[in-house]
């Protein structure tokens, strides 16, 4: 579990937030948002800047609320808001995205999927977290030693269903061969990083 309530940019959260307007509507989060202590965020957004204005223990309250509002079906709808903030992230700064796309299309399909998860990976660490990709023969591990969304909580089974979404949604971007992710090890867990495997099936 993360011992360390770590600054995080005001565009990650409004990211997500958007994402999750679209997915369980205006009315929705706002229940969400008062749930998670956060109404403050119900009339205006955080801004889209890298002002560190949002902290770990925000972001993870969020995670929480909505786990605590749809009981059994969260995983699916963290997992629907994961997809949706990863398409936020690729709206917000198509450039980079882009220039990856364009770049990629002279990569192997492996090659070009970890050049998409990496770039992932920066934005989900930013600023100052730990956020990698790494492979062998049959697998990348997408490695999260931050774990924002675990931030103060303690669980028997890994629960970083959000980030699971952004996976998805990212490696259905770059491909479209299929590719199971799991998440193996979770912070909440008391695991040294959330770590998650994506194998091509």
């Amino acid at each position: 579990m993360p011992t360390i309530d770590r600054s995080l940019p005001n565009r990650r959260l409004r990211r997500v937030l958007l994402a999750a307007q679209e997915v369980m509507g205006r009315n929705g989060l706002n229940a969400t948002l008062k749930l998670a202590g956060l109404s403050r965020y119900a009339n205006a957004f955080p801004p889209d800047n890298r002002a560190l204005e949002i902290n770990a223990s925000e972001y993870a309250a969020l995670n929480r609320a909505i786990e605590l509002q749809f009981g059994s079906s969260a995983r699916g709808q963290l997992g629907r808001i994961g997809q949706a903030t990863f398409r936020q992230i690729l709206a917000a700064d198509k450039g980079t995205w882009r220039s990856l796309a364009f770049i990629n299309r002279i990569l192997p399909p492996r090659q070009r999927l970890r050049r998409a998860l990496e770039q992932l990976a920066k934005h989900l660490a930013e600023p100052d977290g730990k956020v990698g990709v790494y492979s062998d023969d049959q697998r990348l591990l997408f490695v999260d030693e931050a774990g924002d969304s675990t931030f103060g909580r303690e669980r028997a089974a890994e629960m970083c269903w959000l980030t699971i979404g952004q996976l998805q949604e990212c490696v259905s971007w770059v491909t479209t061969d299929a590719y199971e992710i799991s998440e193996v090890a979770c912070k909440a867990k008391g695991d040294a990083s959330c770590k998650f495997e994506i194998v091509q099936v």
